[in-house]
């Protein structure tokens, strides 16, 4: 055996090797997570209620009576909130007007105070005229990512089936501190304690990641860290606040495309996670739950 295959035989042995105590590592890592939580998407629970016939309570009823234990609920956009009939949206010369089909003043106020908060530099106000919120020199095209809510109805249909709320805040690209904080204020206000973000960033990327990572211990925010489908900011987040991330071995299928995950099927055709109660190895940089 000549010099170039006594080399090739020690890189191939020190790359066994680097494998054999990363595989023993996640096998400890795997052996300390037991316990196991499911955790379904509401978007999910609507379609197959719609597909199925049924209501929502119903559906939500069936799959807590199948092994699901938690209720996801992504923040909503000005744009989704229109295109579901929650809001409508007028664009005029001087702005945007936004308001409710029943002109609820009250849902009117929340949205003003909703925007304002992601939207600090933003000039926005109430209509003189009818329960309307105003936004000045702005047009709809330029609002419509900024996400201003957990449907209200979700969370109700959650606690009244005893399931816990695990919230989905979404980031954007005009993201400020305080939209971070009034992101994650809605989340534990709303009941949620676990925080898996929308898509393909973490709240607060690129520039407040250290802001978010501040308010989630603030709060006592648990993050979910998605393990398979990675998200932009996760590895600085994560290592910021190593205590409260938790891993999610399976991201829910509309943040993959549409794709079913990994073996195919899903209980009643509902994404699901599922989180480990016990404690990790203190090696794992990576908090103290697991999330699948």
């Amino acid at each position: 055996m000549d010099h170039t295959d006594w080399a090739l035989a020690l890189l191939i042995l020190v790359a066994l090797a680097a494998a054999v105590a990363l595989g023993a590592d996640r096998v400890g890592m795997e052996r300390a997570n037991r316990t196991v939580e499911l955790i379904v998407d509401a978007d999910d629970v609507h379609q197959l209620a719609v597909a199925s016939g049924e209501s929502f309570p119903k559906t939500l009823a069936a799959l807590k009576a199948a092994g699901a234990t938690a209720l996801a609920l992504k923040e909503a956009t000005l744009e989704e909130l229109v295109a579901s009939g929650r809001l409508i949206a007028l664009s005029t010369p001087e702005g945007t007007v936004l308001g409710t089909p029943d002109a609820d003043a009250a849902s009117v106020v929340a949205l003003a105070s909703a925007i304002q908060q992601e939207l600090p530099k933003a000039s926005v106000g109430l209509s003189q005229y009818t329960p309307a919120v105003v936004l000045a020199g702005v047009g709809f095209e330029q609002i419509a990512e900024v996400p201003v809510m957990f449907r209200p109805e979700e969370a109700a249909e959650a606690k009244a089936h005893r399931l816990r709320l695990v919230a989905r805040p979404l980031n954007f690209p005009a993201v400020s501190a305080e939209a971070v904080r009034a992101s994650l204020e809605r989340a534990a206000g709303a009941g949620a304690r676990l925080v898996i973000f929308r898509n393909e960033e973490v709240l607060g990327f690129p520039a407040l990641v250290p802001a978010t990572a501040k308010t989630v211990r603030d709060l006592d925010l648990l993050y979910g860290y998605i393990e398979i489908a990675a998200q932009k900011g996760d590895h600085g987040l994560a290592s910021k606040i190593p205590e409260r991330t938790v891993r999610v071995l399976e991201p829910l299928a509309r943040d993959r495309g549409g794709a079913l995950p990994a073996g195919g099927e899903r209980a009643g055709g509902a994404g699901l996670l599922c989180q480990a109660d016990a404690p990790l190895p203190a090696r794992s940089a990576r908090g103290e739950h697991t999330v699948c």
